[in-house]
């Protein structure tokens, strides 16, 4: 998925806000179009936790 896709513009707003996630971690969410796959997975499997609570 590339940052202009919508849902994952959201994803990656709510991946900014977790005190959990490193400085590289923020740069990567702030700076590539691509997420790599693990991350994203990892982080949209904890959206939708938190999302569908």
């Amino acid at each position: 998925h590339h940052v202009h896709d919508s849902k994952t513009k959201s994803l990656f707003v709510y991946a900014l806000d977790q005190p959990n996630l490193t400085t590289n971690t923020r740069y990567a969410v702030l700076h590539h179009q691509d997420v790599n796959f693990a991350i994203a997975r990892y982080l949209s499997n904890t959206f939708l936790k938190t999302a569908l609570d």
